[in-house]
C-alpha cells in the first residue's frame, strides 16, 4: 500500500507540473480516476447554475435527487462477489464549472460479464440539466426538481419525478414512469409499460409490448402500443392513440380524439372536439361528447353513442357486423339517413319520412326529427340500427 501511495503522489506532482507549464492542462476541467482497489467513492464537485450532469453506468442502479446546493455529491459503491471482480471497475469523474461527467468503466476483460456493478447515489442542484443519464443494465431513478432530463436504460426501469422543462426517457427492456413535468415528455420502451402523469406540455409515447397510462396532460398526445391497453384521463390538447391488440379508453379530452384499434374496444367519455374512433374487431362506445364532428366505425362489434347532438353537427356511425345504437335526448332535432342491409331499423322517435324501408332485406330510412339541424348517417351491413330516447 505504501508503494501505491508513493505512485499516486508522484502522479499528482507530474500533473501539477504540467499545469504550471505554458499551454499545460486546462484548470477549468479536471478528470479524476477513482482507484480500482477501493470499493466506494464519496466526493463533492462544484457546478454552476444550469450546469450539465452526465452519467454513464453500464451495470448498476443510478439514483439522482436534487438539493439546494450548487454542488454535485457523488456516492458510488462497487459491487461484486469479491475484490478481484470489482477491482476491474474504475469510476472516472470529469468536472468543470459548467458540467460534470461521471463514468464507470471496465478496466479488464471480465468486469461487467463477471457480475460486477456500480450503484450511484448522486445529488445535483435543482437547476441541473441532466443531459445524458445512461445505464446498460440497471434502473434509473430521478427525483427533482431538476431543469431537464435525458435518460436511457437498455435493461432497466426509468422513473422520473419533478422536472421544470422537457423529459426524454427510453428503455429497451423496462418500464417508464414520469410525473410532474413542466415541459414536454417523450417516453419510449420496447418491452414495458409507460405511465405519464402531470405533464404540462405535449406527451409522446410508444411501447412495443406494454400498457400506456396517461393522466392529466396539458398538451397534445401521441400514444402507440402494439399489444396492450391505452387509458388516457384528462388532456387539454388532442389525443391520437393507436393499438394493435388492446383497447383505448379516453376520458375528459378537450381538443378531440383520433383512436384506432385493430383488435380491441374504443371508448371515449366526457370529451370535446372532433372525434374519430375506429376498431377492426371490437366495440366503439361514445358517451357524453360535445362535438360537431363524429366518425365511429367497426367491422365486428357494437357502435353506440349516448349523448346530445350539436346544431349543424355531422355524425357518422358505421358497422359491418353488429348494431348501431344511438341514445339521444327526447327533445333532439336532427336529419337522419340510415341503412341496414340485413337487419331492422328501430326508432323511438317520430320521423317526417323522406324515404321508408323498402323491404326486410334492405332497410332504408331518411327523414327529419323535430326541426332538423344536426345530420346523422347510420349504417350497418349485418345488424340493426336502433334509436332510443334517453
Amino acid at each position: 500500500m505504501k508503494t501505491s501511495g508513493n505512485l499516486i503522489n508522484k502522479i499528482g506532482m507530474m500533473v501539477l507540473a504540467l499545469q504550471l507549464l505554458p499551454g499545460g492542462l486546462n484548470l477549468s476541467a479536471q478528470t479524476v480516476p477513482f482507484r480500482p482497489q477501493a470499493s466506494e467513492l464519496h466526493e463533492t464537485y462544484n457546478l454552476s447554475p444550469n450546469g450539465r450532469v452526465s452519467v454513464n453506468n453500464p451495470s448498476g442502479n443510478t439514483v439522482i435527487s436534487s438539493w439546494d446546493e450548487n454542488r454535485v455529491r457523488v456516492d458510488a459503491i462497487k459491487r461484486g462477489k469479491n475484490k478481484d471482480e470489482f477491482s476491474q471497475i474504475e469510476i472516472v469523474v470529469s468536472s468543470a464549472p459548467d458540467r460534470i461527467e461521471i463514468k464507470a468503466i471496465r478496466a479488464g476483460q471480465s468486469g461487467w460479464r463477471s457480475g460486477a456493478s456500480v450503484d450511484f447515489e448522486i445529488k445535483v442542484p435543482k437547476t441541473a440539466d441532466l443531459n445524458s443519464i445512461d445505464s446498460a443494465s440497471g434502473n434509473i431513478v430521478i427525483t427533482g426538481p431538476v431543469l431537464k432530463v435525458n435518460a436511457r436504460s437498455a435493461s432497466g426501469n426509468v422513473t422520473i419525478n419533478g422536472v421544470s422543462s422537457n423529459v426524454f426517457a427510453q428503455s429497451s427492456s423496462g418500464s417508464i414512469i414520469a410525473g410532474q413535468i413542466d415541459g414536454d415528455a417523450v417516453a419510449n420502451t420496447s418491452s414495458g409499460n409507460v405511465k405519464l402523469t402531470g405533464v404540462r406540455g405535449r406527451a409522446t409515447t410508444r411501447t412495443s409490448s406494454g400498457k400506456i397510462i396517461l393522466d392529466q396532460i396539458g398538451g397534445d398526445i401521441q400514444a402507440e402500443s402494439l399489444s396492450e391497453n391505452i387509458p388516457v384521463t384528462g388532456a387539454q390538447g388532442r389525443l391520437v392513440a393507436n393499438t394493435l391488440s388492446g383497447s383505448i379508453l379516453a376520458t375528459n379530452i378537450s381538443e378531440g380524439v383520433q383512436a384506432r384499434c385493430v383488435s380491441g374496444n374504443v371508448e371515449i367519455v366526457d370529451s370535446k372536439g372532433r372525434i374519430t374512433a375506429n376498431s377492426t374487431s371490437g366495440n366503439v362506445i361514445l358517451t357524453n361528447l360535445e362535438s360537431r364532428e363524429i366518425s365511429a366505425k367497426t367491422t365486428s362489434g357494437i357502435v353506440r353513442f349516448t349523448g346530445r347532438l350539436l346544431s349543424e353537427g355531422h355524425y357518422e356511425y358505421e358497422n359491418f357486423n353488429g348494431d348501431v345504437v344511438l341514445i339521444l335526448p327526447a327533445d333532439s332535432s336532427f336529419l337522419i339517413n340510415t341503412t341496414s342491409r340485413s337487419g331492422a331499423i328501430k326508432s323511438e322517435f317520430q320521423f317526417q319520412l323522406d324515404q321508408i324501408p323498402q323491404s326486410t332485406d334492405r332497410g332504408l330510412l331518411s327523414g327529419t326529427v323535430g326541426k332538423g339541424g344536426a345530420v346523422i348517417k347510420a349504417s350497418t351491413f349485418n345488424g340493426n340500427v336502433v334509436l332510443k330516447k334517453m
